[in-house]
């Protein structure tokens, strides 16, 4: 009797260790499996708080002064091209920035490594950022389109188009892996984009659009055998 009982006691007091332990792990499988998404999410709170996006929303004198425009690259502010995926300009935005993160940043950095990831937000914000306000101001004397911001004269911010990026490395990954999700998914996500692109006529609108298809094109360009 003595015996079962201290058998019994020491199972209960092996039960809760063992629970206990299963949240810490699987935090740990996720520190593991995306740092990059949870370093851009913790850059992205800090800078929110420090802007005031939390309070009355980002001044306009710091998204012009760190957000990406032609006019920032030209005053050599080359910062600024990464600065401005670390700002948000309200609550708002920042909860769509933290779900895009988690929705298609992490699981491509699951996929496929932090420095592919990497390379594909980076390349995708980048490019379709340029690539923006460089039709902004080659179509605007022809046609009058004056977006705001326009990414020329008037800097955006928000990490957006690296995200989107990622939605397209995602979808064009999946393909290559022969799943049949993939066209479907390209189709939505690039008719979706284009639909919100021909209803607001925003330059950010273009560089989603943009950052989609750059993020597609990285990801066909790297062997899905050999991750990072």
């Amino acid at each position: 009797m003595p015996h079962d009982t201290l058998n019994l006691t020491a199972g209960a007091k092996r039960m809760p260790l063992s629970r206990g332990c299963v949240p810490l792990r699987s935090l740990d499988v996720i520190v593991r499996r995306v740092p990059l998404t949870l370093s851009m999410a913790a850059v992205i709170l800090t800078a929110a708080r420090r802007s005031g996006a939390l309070g009355e929303g980002t001044p306009p004198m710091t998204t012009d002064g760190w957000g990406f425009s032609l006019a920032n690259l030209r005053r050599g502010r080359l910062h600024t091209a990464l600065t401005a995926d670390a700002l948000v300009v309200d609550r708002r935005h920042l909860r769509s920035i933290l779900a895009m993160l988690v929705g298609f940043v992490a699981p491509l950095e699951a996929l496929v490594g932090p420095k592919v990831a990497l390379t594909v937000f980076w390349s995708s914000s980048f490019g379709a950022s340029l690539g923006a306000g460089l039709v902004v101001a080659a179509v605007r004397p022809l046609t009058g389109w004056d977006p705001d911001p326009d990414m020329v004269t008037v800097a955006d911010v928000g990490a957006s188009a690296g995200t989107w990026g990622a939605a397209g490395a995602l979808a064009i990954r999946a393909g290559r892996f022969g799943r049949p999700i993939a066209w479907p998914l390209s189709a939505g996500l690039g008719g979706y984009l284009l639909v919100t692109l021909a209803r607001h006529r925003g330059a950010e609108d273009l560089a989603h659009l943009l950052g989609f298809a750059v993020g597609a094109l990285v990801a066909a360009n790297v062997d899905p055998s050999h991750p990072s």
